[in-house]
């Protein structure tokens, strides 16, 4: 199809959400009705508002509970703004116009994959971010004058940082054959590749899917790649938590745009479908009942457009900290019983680290504690979170539209009334948890069941050069699964006994079991402080040869520049960069002094953070 009629097609979907009595699709999820469901108030909204025969403009009947929490807060102040802005508030933006028209998650990215051209239009871009990639221009080529060198950068959907064999190998072939070379490893968990060219992204994209990887819902408005600790500990609730993280990737996999994906990069072989357990399933068959079905039969939980923003959910154990729990707009801490079955979780809600620089209205949050769910409820619950943000969540302002500020401005005892249209069980208070720690799981560890797992530290994420032959080497020898650590480190698991030897040579070799990533002396750090030395966070040595994780005879714990304290259990990206540097390497964010610091707001329980406050 040529680019006149790719943009026809986009044209007539278009009018065919604006005008649903025409097309048929007069139900929830078209674009025009969930606008009209807002104005009529059976999904009251912040910026919902209904403008009357004779020009005035009044908000839809809301229950005592619904209101703000407090009078002359900021809430208010915008909810009255919505009010006087009328109709105009409730139409839809550009973006949110795209997302409707695009067949899914299929156009205009789907006309534009075969042409010639170097680059991807503006609207194909953003339906590309919900496919795992973005487009960029490598800025080393930038030249006056001269059109840029375009290239993609892919980013894939691990859930818990698991990456198989097969995959693993993939990646690096694929890295080096189409790529710049180079792989990274990204605060969620991921793998991303860069400098993939448009032309080279159908075959990137489809080996990924082969090899047992996928790339859909990496980016874009939508449920993001779920966290989990790493470490593949056989016992204390890990498997169990690994396992409710692949649980939760599933159920928020939309249906729909899953079907686009795979007939986009794979030729719709519906053999590479992600299948859900029996019990996911279950629940998923709940996405079609009540105010969680978005009206939309072919994408029941999401609809035609998606959510406002991105969504982003991390699972732990008590007293694990490496997800960044209160970062995530949903944080569950799974207890299990002495057996390792699931018992329940507390559940966090609206954390979030984004912000915009010079913006002064966003912010980095910690997330409020909604409260303590049986086992049995925690998939309902999270997908009903999630329908309550899609209805919910300003589709208006982008930079607005994370739910963290919904709860920010609305309160979250408004949250935990608005939500129980969305989850009628009953929600109890918290447990009692154990101090969360910040374990980074560097250096070798015994994994259980007679198989070890070894931390080997990356700069930045970063696999490149000699690091990334070796480590292709030794997962291809000893057939070694990899895991991705939200520090952006990378393990090697299931490690033989027999193996062990052999694997610290190796390591040895690359100086990765000491905590360095070039050739050098011995690092100055290594014994540390003592204060850090002495901390929670330090790890024993191992008895089986008197060294401890990193090869030091008196079993002390590395502290490199990159590294951090024991005591607080704040990940590293929440403290001021250490000489200067931002070691994840991506936006700057928001500093997080400590996790008591909170901005002033109607809801004491759990605010927004100042930026610009002192680290």
């Amino acid at each position: 199809m040529d680019g006149a009629g790719c943009w026809r097609t986009v044209l007539k979907r278009w009018v065919e959400f604006q005008r649903p009595e025409i097309s048929g699709l007069s139900g929830r999820g078209s674009l025009a009705s969930v606008h009209q469901r807002k104005e009529s108030g059976m999904a009251p909204s912040r910026v919902a508002s209904r403008a009357t025969a004779d020009g005035s403009s009044k908000r839809p009947a809301q229950s005592a509970s619904s209101q703000p929490a407090a009078k002359g807060t900021k809430a208010e102040a915008k909810g009255a703004k919505a009010e006087a802005n009328g109709s105009k508030a409730a139409t839809p933006t550009k973006f949110e116009q795209l997302k409707a028209s695009s067949t899914h998650l299929r156009e205009p990215l789907g006309c534009e994959l075969s042409n010639e051209s170097k680059n991807f239009s503006e609207g194909a871009v953003q339906i590309l971010k919900f496919h795992g990639s973005y487009q960029q221009d490598n800025r080393d080529n930038r030249r006056k004058g001269e059109e840029k060198d375009w290239q993609m950068m892919l980013r894939l959907r691990s859930p818990a940082g698991r990456i198989p064999v097969p995959l693993y190998l993939a990646l690096d072939g694929l890295a080096d054959r189409l790529g710049n070379g180079t792989l990274r490893a990204t605060t969620r968990q991921a793998f991303q590749m860069h400098g993939v060219a448009k032309a080279d992204l159908k075959e990137v994209i489809g080996t990924i899917v082969r090899s047992m990887g996928s790339t859909l819902s990496a980016c874009g408005d939508i449920n993001r790649n779920v966290m989990a600790p790493a470490a593949p500990f056989s016992g204390g609730g890990y498997p169990a938590a690994r396992l409710l993280a692949d649980q939760i990737a599933d159920l928020l996999t939309p249906e729909a745009a899953e079907g686009s994906y795979l007939d986009l990069w794979v030729d719709g072989d519906l053999s590479y479908r992600i299948r859900p357990s029996a019990a996911v399933k279950r629940v998923k068959a709940r996405q079609k009942e009540g105010t969680v079905f978005s009206g939309d039969s072919e994408e029941p939980l999401y609809g035609s457009t998606y959510l406002p923003r991105k969504f982003k959910v991390a699972v732990t154990v008590p007293g694990d900290n490496a997800v960044d729990l209160l970062t995530q707009d949903i944080g569950l801490v799974l207890f299990t019983d002495p057996n390792g079955r699931p018992r329940g979780c507390n559940v966090y809600v609206g954390g979030g680290m984004g912000r915009t620089h010079n913006k002064e209205e966003t912010f980095a949050r910690t997330a409020d504690p909604l409260g303590y769910v049986a086992a049995d409820d925690v998939l309902d619950l999270i997908q009903a979170i999630l329908a309550l943000q899609r209805d919910h969540g300003d589709r208006q302002q982008r930079r607005h539209a994370r739910m963290k500020y919904l709860i920010h401005d609305r309160g979250i005892g408004w949250f935990k009334q608005e939500l129980t249209r969305y989850f009628p069980q009953p929600i109890r208070p918290l447990r009692d948890e154990p101090k969360r720690k910040l374990l980074d799981y560097l250096g070798w560890h015994r994994q259980g069941d007679g198989l070890w797992f070894v931390g080997l530290p990356l700069l930045c994420g970063r696999l490149e050069g000699e690091t990334k032959l070796a480590l292709r080497r030794l997962v291809e020898t000893y057939q070694l699964e990899v895991r991705l650590t939200p520090n952006q480190d990378l393990l090697l698991c299931n490690i033989g006994a027999p193996q062990r030897s052999s694997l610290k040579r190796e390591c040895d070799r690359l100086r990765c079991s000491r905590g360095h990533h070039t050739p050098g002396p011995p690092c100055d750090c290594l014994s540390g402080p003592a204060h850090l030395r002495s901390g929670d966070h330090r790890s024993r040595a191992d008895p089986a040869d008197g060294a401890g994780p990193t090869g030091d005879p008196a079993g002390r714990t590395r502290y490199c520049a990159a590294g951090f304290g024991a005591d607080d259990g704040l990940p590293e990206r929440l403290r001021p960069p250490l000489h200067g540097r931002n070691r994840s390497g991506g936006k700057r964010r928001g500093r997080i002094p400590t996790l008591a610091g909170r901005h002033p707001g109607p809801d004491p329980a759990g605010q927004a953070l100042p930026a610009t406050a002192a680290a």
